[in-house]
């Protein structure tokens, strides 16, 4: 991580939106069907797939206040996207606790994207029963070109737990490792094609 880093310093800089050491805590709780049809539509490559998740970015104390999102995160032939709806983290956390009817009383006008999504959540909550599944905790460094076309991330310290807590910012009420500590993930994403200088790049590395 730390080589890709400097290896790719002159052309990438540190997220806006990340605290001094570049990095911010992201918690989610994935929602799933009772039959865990999320799970086996992943495992058998379904090109067209949905699944829901509640995000809460930042901490109290960091440069990043805390964030609530609700996203419907999906494939369609095997291009990924995700559908996001902004609420106060009260809020998200709410509808994390089954209260659902928060999304229509949260005392806000819903643009028309907007309403398509409460539309879209209470569709896949109700005809397909949507619910609780896993939480999960990263910290997330985040680098990108000056014109945030091309970014680059890597998730440190990834852990999970089954039990269903009360979402907060930067949530450290994890025991469970997904991955090794000393490990992280690195993703890359492009709007567009991914530029030829990383390209060539990676092609070395690997």
């Amino acid at each position: 991580m730390r080589e890709i880093q400097d290896d790719l310093s002159d052309r990438l800089v540190v997220d806006s939106v990340a605290s001094e050491n570049g990095c911010y805590p992201i918690v989610t709780e994935y929602f799933e069907t009772p039959d865990r049809e999320c799970f086996w539509e992943k495992d058998r490559s379904l090109a067209s797939r949905r699944k829901i998740r509640v995000r809460i970015y930042g901490s109290e104390d960091g440069r990043t206040p805390p964030t609530g999102f609700i996203e419907v995160k999906y494939k369609h032939f095997g291009v990924g996207a995700k559908r996001r709806l902004f609420l106060p983290v009260e809020h998200a956390v709410e509808f994390t606790q089954g209260n659902y009817d928060i999304l229509n009383s949260a005392g806000r006008e819903y643009s028309r994207s907007e309403r398509m999504i409460v539309k879209e959540l209470f569709d896949l909550i109700e005809r397909r029963k949507f619910g609780y599944a896993i939480q999960l905790r990263y910290d997330r460094k985040a680098l990108m070109t000056p014109d945030g076309q091309f970014r680059i991330t890597f998730d440190t310290r990834l852990m999970c737990r089954s039990e269903l807590l009360t979402l907060e910012p930067d949530d450290q009420r994890f025991e469970h490792h997904i991955i090794p500590p000393d490990k992280c993930i690195f993703e890359v994403k492009s709007i567009g094609p991914v530029p030829s200088w990383f390209r060539e790049y990676a092609g070395k590395k690997i």
